[in-house]
């Protein structure tokens, strides 16, 4: 029955970065594989040391509608950034507005690593389920400013279509 449970979860990575030496999904890849045999619907995006980043993305978008076709993920888990971004979803980006449920982006600021495959913020608003995590005391600034009404970071623009959960650092609040 556990089995069943987990055939009919959709579970995808919705961000990676794209540089020589840092494998975040490469390495979470094989560590799913030995944790998780046998599991579903579990989806990385295509990513692959040497090839390049962004190659395959098509046919990961097509094989996403096809597997799935909610379009949707059932759980999504993020992580905000000292600047309110998530999922390389940066402040003023056009790429914010993107009905794309993929996308491959380039930025052109040096602090961050300049290529980047992401979900978009549409399609992570259409799981069912959203997590977004604040930890750490470079979010300080993030959360003032949420409680201050700022809506143009944006972490301020995640939604879920059943639910959305906030969990923030206790010294932060």
């Amino acid at each position: 029955r556990a089995k069943q449970w987990y055939q009919r979860r959709v579970r995808g990575q919705v961000d990676e970065r794209c540089e020589e030496g840092v494998r975040n999904a490469v390495d979470l890849q094989f560590f799913l594989a030995e944790e998780i045999q046998g599991l579903m619907n579990v989806h990385f995006l295509p990513v692959s040391p040497g090839e390049g980043c962004g190659v395959g993305l098509e046919q990961f978008q097509l094989d996403f509608v096809t597997l799935n076709p909610a379009q949707r993920f059932d759980y999504v888990i993020l992580g905000v950034g000292s600047d309110g971004h998530v999922a390389s979803l940066f402040p003023h980006s056009t790429t914010l507005k993107s009905t794309v449920d993929f996308l491959h982006i380039h930025s052109p600021d040096p602090s961050v690593s300049p290529h980047r495959l992401t979900a978009s913020l549409d399609l992570i608003s259409r799981s069912r389920r959203v997590a977004v995590v604040v930890v750490g005391e470079g979010k300080r600034t993030v959360v003032d400013r949420l409680r201050q009404g700022d809506l143009e970071m944006p972490v301020a623009k995640v939604d879920a279509a059943e639910k959305l959960i906030w969990y923030v650092q206790k010294d932060l609040l």
